[in-house]
C-alpha cells in the first residue's frame, strides 16, 4: 500500500484495520493516525512551553 499527502493517512488507516491485507506500507509527505484520547491530555509544561 502507498500514499501520498492525504492519501498517505488513508494508507495509514487502511494498513491499521487491515493489516492482513497489507504486505507493506510506504507513506509519503502524510499525516500520521493521531490518537484523541492521548490528545486530551496535556504535555509536560517544557513541551507546551515550546
Amino acid at each position: 500500500m502507498a500514499g501520498f499527502d492525504w492519501g498517505a493517512r488513508t494508507a495509514d488507516i487502511m494498513a491499521t484495520l487491515w493489516p492482513e491485507r497489507c504486505r507493506g506500507l510506504v507513506a509519503v509527505s502524510g499525516y500520521l493516525i493521531g490518537s484523541q484520547a492521548a490528545g486530551k491530555q496535556p504535555l509536560p509544561p517544557k513541551a507546551e512551553l515550546q
